[in-house]
């Protein structure tokens, strides 16, 4: 049986660089991806699978291109930002207040998914922060002065987590 790893494996160098840009070109034209920041767009296109075709959970589908803040939408009008990571830390947040400011954040999304993707870009789980949850748990980067969500076994335990990949059967 050949597998896409002996395939894979078989190439030359010149033919495996290749392959990269018709994989992109294919992941397009099957809209699981719409540009270049694969790994974002793949767990978003993951996470909204997942909601979708889980009957117990709201169905999503893709926020507008450009729309800020936000990448997916709910039936009812819920606006779900989505991050996908490789490592334990999120990609940044903007349009929240710098730290040390008094001022309130202003509400941008209901729901925060992180999609987290093992070593090989599998789905490895999905955790689901309602907007208080992430106002709890982001960290300020003092490098890029903006915000993200540090993952850790704390958070987890303290978060929905909507799949785990460890526990299915």
């Amino acid at each position: 049986m050949t597998t896409v790893s002996s395939i894979v494996g078989s190439l030359n160098d010149a033919d495996l660089v290749g392959c990269y840009g018709e994989v992109i070109r294919e992941l397009k034209a099957r809209k699981i991806i719409t540009n270049k920041n694969i790994t974002g767009e793949l767990g978003e296109y993951l996470v909204i699978n997942h909601y979708c075709n889980t009957p117990t959970l709201t169905r999503l589908q893709r926020a507008p291109t450009g729309t800020k803040n936000v990448d997916a939408l709910s039936t009812q009008g819920d606006r779900y930002s989505i991050k996908t990571i490789t490592s334990k830390t999120t990609g940044s947040f903007y349009d929240l207040e710098p730290k040390g400011s008094t001022t309130k954040d202003k509400q941008v999304f209901e729901y925060l998914v992180i999609a987290i993707l093992d070593e090989n870009f599998v789905l490895d789980k999905i955790l689901e922060l309602e907007w208080d949850d992430f106002i709890q748990h982001k960290s300020w980067n003092s490098r890029m002065k903006n915000w993200n969500v540090v993952v850790t076994q704390k958070l987890i335990s303290e978060v929905k987590v909507v799949f785990d990949n460890n526990s299915e059967s």
